[in-house]
């Protein structure tokens, strides 16, 4: 959970990329997914809310 203000109307909210485990070289040799098929980013976002204070 995060607090913060934020005006009055419409707010937009984006994601971007971020460092995570499968940058890492000694997760290369991993067969899953971000191992030897590179770095892998990838988010399942059911819902975001927001409440007002």
């Amino acid at each position: 959970m995060l607090r913060f203000d934020l005006p009055v109307g419409s707010v937009r909210i984006e994601l971007s990329d971020y460092f995570n485990m499968s940058y890492l070289s000694s997760n290369a040799t991993y067969h899953g997914s971000g191992g030897r098929g590179g770095p892998i980013n990838r988010a399942s976002i059911a819902a975001l809310r927001l409440v007002g204070l």
